[in-house]
């Protein structure tokens, strides 16, 4: 690839995929073509999740504090609209804000890049999961090669340690884990995945 030419979301996917040395090398890019990728891969996991939610019927809001405005139950194209739309928001904003937390983390063990060059290790995280978090059992392969090169790629742009990005990631991820049980919102889950179903996650 020659100087200063973009790379095509193809070459990206295929890159983070296969040959993830060649990402984790390559020049970082801007958060907004970051954002950009992350939306149109997404777009794959809205379409299943409106296909989805087309396949449920109507569903009912009843019980719910939005109900009231809403009404009380969601017709299947408005149920999948809702879906597709909150995939690809979602997924935006699970890269801006989980790359915010994976950054004051990883500055805390030693990094000193900037925020963009913490973005790529997120987005390496996210694509496994958007294309085949979806599929049954191939969805635990996907979990444990994301983990693998968030790490890795996370070690390569912020100069670290693959110990000192391994803790990067794995504190937040058992904070998280840990505040969610307490205040019981693992149990919330079930009704969040009712209203807007994102297979693999």
């Amino acid at each position: 690839m020659k100087e200063g030419e973009k790379i095509t979301i193809g070459n990206k996917i295929w890159q983070i995929m296969v040959h993830i040395e060649k990402y984790a090398d390559a020049k970082t890019e801007s958060v907004g073509e970051n954002i950009k990728f992350i939306a149109i891969v997404s777009v794959v996991l809205a379409i299943i999740s409106a296909i989805e939610m087309l396949s449920l019927g109507r569903i009912s809001l009843t019980g719910l504090p939005f109900a009231t405005s809403l009404g009380n139950v969601f017709e299947p194209p408005i149920a999948a609209m809702v879906a597709f739309v909150g995939v690809i928001i979602g997924s935006v904003l699970l890269l801006l804000i989980g790359s915010v937390i994976l950054h004051i983390f990883a500055i805390f063990l030693g990094a000193k890049k900037k925020y963009s060059d913490t973005v790529p290790a997120m987005v390496v995280f996210m694509l496994p999961n958007l294309l085949f978090g979806w599929i049954p059992f191939v969805n635990i392969w996907t979990s444990i090669y994301a983990f693998l090169i968030i790490v890795y790629v996370l070690a390569r742009k912020q100069d670290l340690t693959m110990a000192k990005a391994t803790t990067a990631i794995a504190v937040p991820i058992i904070i998280a884990t840990a505040i969610a049980g307490a205040f019981g919102l693992l149990g919330a889950g079930g009704m969040i995945q009712t209203l807007v179903p994102v297979p693999g996650f």
